[in-house]
């Protein structure tokens, strides 16, 4: 009998017995939250940032700019005041209590030949800048009317397209095989190939040499900002004008030609070529002329066309 009683008793739980003196509490129902009270919070945020932009009082009005020496000190402004007149999404760049420091100095970098750009906050209204130039070291001739003016990196400071360059008509010089001197016996390396000379152009404000270049390149997409020379190249040459006014020897303007990239034709301000290979060591190929200047023309003016140092211990000259 109590194994009945205990049976039906343990049935009745499984089958959901409930104790009437211990009530099942039922699990109450979380209410839903509106979503209104969050998209209100939001829309009152977005109107004090909109409001905020707005304010006259918290607009900048004054820039000012530092460390500009080659670029003119109103372009870095216009420049500035172009990003400031914009809006991003609905808020006015011009704030500048929300002020993207960051977008204005991208802005910079992308529009103006600088190496660095920092920006500070001069109180509500002020702004002040101050940028790292890059420094041009050649002026990069693209005949008949086009040049830029490049750093050692190679990027163009700024470029320009007119009527500016005065370019002489190119003198070809008709080199006999025959007529070449040399220092070895042997004379079976070819001629120095023949390139156009052109008149060496100086600004006294940013370079004291002319770069000039076969590129296929239109000089039009010669921004600034752009690469056009690679700086492995730039310093070689640049080490080539230290090293040639070591010997008194300045160099009037350097030829680079597409077809021969790695072949650096040197004007030198007394008039004669230099021809030097950029692939190969340089210092000693200018060991080499140095060399040959003192043995054979120790004195200027030298009465020699062309010197050729690129193959080693064998040096052409006529």
């Amino acid at each position: 009998m109590q194994n009945s009683t205990a049976s039906r008793y343990r049935g009745g739980r499984k089958g959901g017995y409930n104790n009437p003196f211990f009530p099942k509490k039922q699990p109450t129902r979380k209410a839903k939250k509106s979503p209104i009270k969050y998209v209100v919070f939001f829309l009152l945020c977005v109107g004090i940032v909109v409001a905020a932009s707005e304010y006259p009082g918290f607009h900048i009005t004054q820039v000012n700019i530092n460390g500009a020496q080659l670029i003119d000190e109103s372009k870095v402004g216009e420049t500035a005041q172009s990003f400031l007149n914009k809006r991003t999404w609905f808020i006015q760049n011009k704030s500048s209590i929300l002020l993207s420091k960051k977008n204005l100095k991208q802005e910079l970098q992308n529009t103006l030949p600088v190496t660095d750009v920092e920006i500070n906050r001069d109180g509500l209204n002020t702004i002040t800048i101050t940028i790292g130039e890059r420094l041009p070291v050649f002026r990069l001739n693209y005949p008949p009317d086009h040049f830029s003016v490049i750093d050692e990196d190679g990027i163009v400071v700024f470029a320009e397209i007119g009527t500016t360059l005065e370019v002489p008509d190119v003198m070809e010089e008709e080199e006999e095989k025959n007529n070449s001197e040399t220092v070895s016996d042997d004379t079976t390396t070819e001629e120095p190939p023949t390139t156009s000379v052109v008149e060496c152009i100086f600004c006294d404000t940013f370079t004291n040499l002319t770069l000039i270049t076969a590129s296929s390149t239109p000089p039009s997409f010669w921004k600034s900002g752009t690469s056009t020379l690679p700086k492995s190249t730039v310093s070689s040459l640049l080490t080539i004008k230290d090293r040639f006014n070591s010997l008194a020897i300045p160099v009037k303007h350097f030829t680079i030609t597409e077809k021969s990239p790695e072949t650096a034709e040197i004007r030198v301000q007394e008039g004669f070529l230099v021809y030097i290979d950029l692939s190969k060591d340089i210092n000693a190929q200018i060991e080499n002329l140095g060399a040959l200047l003192d043995r054979e023309y120790p004195t200027a003016p030298r009465n020699v066309r062309y010197i050729d140092v690129r193959y080693g211990n064998r040096l052409y000259y006529q």
